[in-house]
């Protein structure tokens, strides 16, 4: 019977040891990030008769958080800490997988907790710190601007003959080529407003034009502001945004047009990510004008990070403009192949290769004359008709299209749109 006894005894203590032991081993798994041990010494630990419900809860928290499962994760520990509200270590796992998950407020309120513990260690403080400085830094305004000097001979882009073709009639002064000087400029602001878990308000303005110090009846200025709802994911991005566009010309109200756009980015996997956008705009003249009409506009862009150096993209796009004068109402289609390479001296980095239709007929009079021309940085693509700047493309903000203009997405946010000016081609095109 003493014999008995003392072999379960050794057993039991083989049992204790053997359990402390893979105890030791999960935490030190999860403390290295390590999601293959994770899972397997959580499966092990499971079919354990004795359990530390805290730990096991921890590493299924840990486990999906690794894996990018942040809405069982949070929920997890959100339980851990309704029950154990003592376990700042808990608090503050929870704070990092909120603020990846783009909760920033709930992030915020977790890191203060956090940051209000007695004794914290000196390295705990300075993380949260980091993360309480990029909070505040994705959730500020955020300015963009640009200024250059602009000087042309032929600020209106029309012909130097001096007779109408086919007519014989002499043109006025103000009908041929009129010189100009000044200066464009952009301006962009933007800010999401963090509402509650992973809704936002997001207000935006583009502003950009053109001013000529000597020629001020040729003045142009542009003001779009977006003022709409965002949800963001950590891989998830969607936008519903009404927006309203106002432009001057010669320093008189122009046109306005007011609509909507809804976008939406998400990662197909770790290295697919899709971009998609539609807008409608209603555009109105001031003053009766056939040019009058509505825009639809749809772009998809699929992009691939083979690594962290090299980037590919497809994307296509649709706009159809209907003018109250319908034979000048066009349908434009757009195909983009694109590759990024990142490289330490850069000499060309981008490749791009569009189609355009639906191009109209003034604008291919023969001799018909088709270049493609290339900005000294490599990222700035011209398409000139005739000599004529027809469209400029830029692999991070698409600038610009002739008889329309459409939104394209960039790698990382939606690309914005201006207008084509030959300065703009001057400006960046190789000497």
């Amino acid at each position: 019977m003493r014999s008995f006894f003392l072999l379960a005894l050794c057993c039991s203590n083989i049992v204790f040891a053997s359990v402390t032991t893979l105890e030791e081993q999960l935490k030190q798994a999860i403390y290295q990030n390590n999601s293959s041990q994770i899972q397997s010494l959580l499966y092990q630990y499971q079919q354990q008769p004795q359990q530390d419900l805290t730990l096991k809860s921890y590493a299924e928290a840990k486990l999906a958080a690794l894996q990018h499962n942040y809405d069982v994760a949070i929920r997890i520990y959100r339980k851990i800490l309704s029950e154990r509200p003592e376990l700042n270590s808990i608090r503050m796992e929870l704070a990092k997988v909120l603020f990846a998950d783009r909760q920033d407020s709930s992030a915020r309120v977790q890191f203060d907790k956090v940051k209000s513990v007695k004794n914290l260690p000196s390295s705990a403080y300075q993380l949260i710190e980091r993360y309480i400085d990029a909070l505040n830094s994705r959730n500020s305004w955020q300015f963009d601007a640009s200024v250059s000097y602009l000087k042309t001979d032929n600020v209106e882009n029309v012909s130097s003959s001096s007779v109408i073709e086919n007519t014989g009639f002499v043109k006025g002064a103000g009908m041929l080529p009129q010189k100009a000087q000044g200066f464009a400029y952009n301006l962009g602001i933007n800010r999401d407003f963090n509402l509650i878990g992973s809704h936002y308000l997001g207000v935006s303005n583009e502003t950009y034009g053109k001013t000529y110090w000597d020629n001020h009846q040729y003045d142009d200025l542009f003001s779009r502001t977006f003022i709409g709802y965002a949800y963001k994911k950590n891989d998830t991005t969607l936008r519903l945004q009404p927006f309203y566009e106002k432009r001057w010309y010669g320093g008189n109200p122009f046109h306005w047009s007011n609509g909507a756009e809804i976008s939406y980015s998400f990662w197909l996997s770790q290295n697919w990510q899709n971009q998609t956008a539609l807008e409608y705009e209603k555009r109105r003249f001031f003053k009766d004008n056939p040019q009058a009409s509505n825009i639809r506009t749809a772009s998809t862009t699929l992009i691939w990070y083979r690594n962290p150096e090299q980037i590919f993209y497809l994307g296509a796009a649709f706009s159809q403009q209907r003018l109250q004068e319908r034979q000048y109402s066009s349908d434009i289609q757009n195909l983009r192949l694109g590759w990024l390479q990142e490289e330490a001296q850069p000499v060309v980095d981008s490749l791009f290769v569009y189609r355009v239709s639906d191009v109209k007929p003034e604008t291919l009079k023969e001799p018909r004359r088709f270049q493609i021309c290339w900005s000294e940085d490599g990222y700035k693509a011209f398409l000139l008709l005739n000599d004529y700047p027809h469209a400029v493309f830029d692999f991070r903000e698409f600038v610009g299209y002739n008889h329309t203009k459409f939104p394209e997405p960039e790698l990382g946010s939606m690309w914005r749109h201006k207008e084509t000016t030959p300065e703009l081609v001057e400006k960046w095109l190789i000497s």
